[in-house]
């Protein structure tokens, strides 16, 4: 979260943030203010708008395979440490793009170390034509 974080306040064309979350309001507000203050946020215990957007649970592989591994082995030598889990530690994640109430990009999870190349999300949000078509953007 520190690199969407950096991403999205030194860049003017980062699209608006939305952080979803599994964890209750107060606990996620305490993470917030440590992580990122100005940050917007939605505690979704319940996770009716992971199952919305089809986001499931991960597997073995997506939650402690070789690709979270070497994702780990960098966030740890970053400074990153892991916290205790809040919510449901096996939920997945997704980044999506939403225009006019449609969904016009999204990023999935493969694995619990997955995430865009956020340096270059502008430029694909602004390539995305205005067809309904559901684009979809993987990274290891």
């Amino acid at each position: 979260m520190a690199e969407l974080r950096r991403t999205s306040t030194e860049r003017a064309s980062f699209p608006r943030v939305l952080l979803v979350h599994t964890g209750g309001v107060e606990r996620g507000d305490r993470f917030l203010a440590r992580a990122w203050p100005e940050a917007r946020a939605i505690s979704d215990s319940d996770a009716a708008l992971y199952r919305e957007f089809s986001i499931g649970r991960g597997g073995p592989l997506a939650l402690f395979g070789p690709a979270v591994w070497r994702r780990g082995w960098s966030a740890w030598w970053a400074g990153h440490r892991v916290g205790a889990p809040v919510g449901d530690p096996f939920r997945m994640s997704g980044i999506f793009a939403i225009v006019d109430r449609t969904v016009r990009w999204a990023h999935p999870y493969a694995h619990a170390g997955d995430h865009p190349d956020w340096s270059t999300l502008p430029e694909q949000l602004a390539a995305l034509t205005v067809s309904p078509t559901l684009k979809e953007s993987r990274s290891a």
